[in-house]
Formats: C-alpha cells, sequence, structure tokens
C-alpha cells in the first residue's frame, strides 16, 4: 500500500506522480484506489499493461 496526499512544504509540495518497480512484470493484476471521502469511494483497475502514465480522477464530488 502507498499513500499519496497534497501535503505541502515550504515553498513547495509533494509529487502526486507515483512511479512502481515491477521487474519484467508485464501487467499488473488490480489497481486499487482509495478515495479520502466519508463513503470510502475506491476505483479499481485490472490487468494494467505496464510502461504507461494513467491519470486517474475522482468522479464522485
Amino acid at each position: 500500500m502507498r499513500a499519496v496526499g497534497l501535503n505541502s512544504n515550504h515553498m513547495s509540495h509533494n509529487p502526486l506522480e507515483q512511479h512502481f518497480g515491477l521487474g519484467s512484470e508485464t501487467v499488473v493484476d488490480q489497481i486499487r484506489i482509495v478515495w479520502p471521502t466519508l463513503s470510502e469511494d475506491y476505483t479499481v483497475l485490472s490487468e494494467v499493461a505496464v510502461n504507461q502514465m494513467l491519470r486517474i480522477k475522482y468522479e464522485g464530488f
């Protein structure tokens, strides 16, 4: 599990991009994103190919 937040530091903020080392794998079985809402919404992506950038937007607001 990895947590990503919009925390800010002095004159900067933490990056939202996440990089994962997968070795020789070519497909990720599952990515689960738990959104920080009161209803505990989550998004699940299955069979995700490697070597790509995904932009995932929360549609719950």
